[in-house]
């Protein structure tokens, strides 16, 4: 006789059934009844319990942070400065819940952060990027910085900030201490791991206006465009950039996203589309309850020329969606070495007051429906620089291997599709 699994529902049936053989259908139909009502409710018993037990576990947990603030309030020697009390409360909710992109924004923090996206600021001139363990580096500086003036160099980590210690803190937040009125001073340390020593180095900020992309011709036709960060203004720079470039007779193009750490996903997208075929999917992402939300090809712009993307280990988040959908699409080719593995998506919510807090609300996809979170994305061709040559501000053409790797596979793309 064949074995088979049989669920509960089922059991108490077939059970039921040596019971009632031989009293008729109406019997075993009413037994049957009664069987499944005393299943349903044993089940939905079993839901509210489990619901009633999720209430006083969080009860419970209201209680420990109401008991804690009696003691304090009724044994602590000192005066308590009741807003710090809060933000370090806060602060330490989004430590505690093991997100390393999670962070707690006072007021001021939080429109220190929101001007970020608006491409200028007054700081120090550093692009940061925080990486898994949850310490932030420099991945860019800009040319005649403060940072470069102070001798900050790239993947240098941020050890203290006005003596204070931000090892582990949010690199938004980070970004924020350095940021300020321009002319006041800065002081950091930093700890070089080539060297293994802590540098302590004071900068006077300066505004800073970010360049979110670059743009030039080499030789008679290949156009060089350098995307720096996925800001509010990237897309409709890059769109002028790539008009002019059109203009002086360009037939193929790099884009360079190397080091560029992320930024709003929708201008990406928005950069991905001018390549795509409309109704084409550009990204999707999946959060914890399963909805999905679609990025779309919907511009009426559909550009076609030979591409080369240069991409790096510090390439992520928004940039690897854009070289990733590139990628996919056939538009492109990627060259140089493995991106950086960010496929998460965050996203800030407003508290009283204007505080704010940043959680991690979901995974992105890319069109061919893979996440590449902790994984990054294999280039098409493989380029490396060398140490030292990562360490430098501003390379030459002549210096910049990836960058003559990549022109060498445009031009075989160039010739390909003049034979065709």
């Amino acid at each position: 006789m064949n074995k088979k699994v049989v669920t509960t529902g089922a059991f108490a049936v077939a059970a039921m059934l040596v019971v009632v053989e031989g009293f008729g259908l109406l019997n075993y139909k009413d037994k049957y009844e009664k069987a499944n009502k005393e299943l349903n409710y044993v089940t939905q018993k079993e839901q509210k319990e489990e619901k009633e037990n999720e209430l006083t576990g969080s009860k419970d947990y209201l209680e420990e942070i109401k008991n804690v603030r009696k003691i304090i309030d009724e044994n602590y020697l000192y005066d308590v400065d009741q807003e710090q009390l809060l933000e370090a409360t806060l602060t330490g909710m989004m430590w505690g819940i093991d997100d390393p992109y999670a962070a707690y924004f006072s007021a001021e923090e939080f429109e220190s952060f929101s001007i970020d996206s608006l491409g200028t600021y007054s700081g120090v001139g550093a692009v940061l990027t925080q990486l898994e363990d949850g310490t932030t580096v420099v991945v860019k500086i800009y040319p005649d910085s403060p940072a470069e003036k102070g001798g900050i160099h790239v993947d240098d980590v941020f050890y203290e900030i006005d003596d204070t210690n931000v090892v582990g803190k949010d690199s938004s937040t980070i970004a924020s201490m350095l940021k300020g009125e321009e002319g006041t001073e800065v002081k950091v340390t930093m700890y070089r791991e080539t060297n293994d020593e802590y540098i302590p180095i004071t900068l006077t900020r300066s505004h800073i206006e970010i360049p979110s992309v670059s743009s030039r011709l080499i030789g008679k036709d290949i156009g060089y465009v350098k995307i720096e960060s996925w800001d509010a203004a990237t897309v409709k720079q890059f769109r002028k950039a790539i008009v002019e470039l059109h203009d002086q007779g360009m037939i193929g193009m790099v884009i360079d996203v190397r080091n560029n750490p992320g930024g709003i996903v929708s201008s990406a997208t928005s950069v991905l589309d001018l390549f795509v075929e409309d109704n084409k999917e550009l990204s999707y992402t999946i959060d914890k309850n399963g909805k999905r939300t679609d990025y779309i090809a919907k511009d009426d712009i559909d550009l076609d020329m030979p591409i080369v993307i240069l991409v790096n280990e510090n390439t992520a988040s928004a940039s690897e969606i854009f070289a990733g959908g590139m990628r996919d699409y056939k538009e492109a080719i990627l060259v140089g070495e493995k991106t950086y593995g960010k496929g998460i998506v965050q996203s800030t919510f407003t508290l009283k007051n204007n505080d704010a807090i940043k959680l991690t609300i979901g995974e992105y996809y890319l069109p061919n429906g893979e996440c590449i979170h902790k994984k990054g994305i294999e280039p098409d061709v493989t380029s490396t620089l060398s140490e030292k040559l990562k360490k430098k501000v501003t390379l030459s053409d002549e210096e910049d291997t990836q960058l003559k790797c990549g022109l060498k596979e445009l031009q075989k793309l160039m010739e390909k599709v003049t034979e065709e």
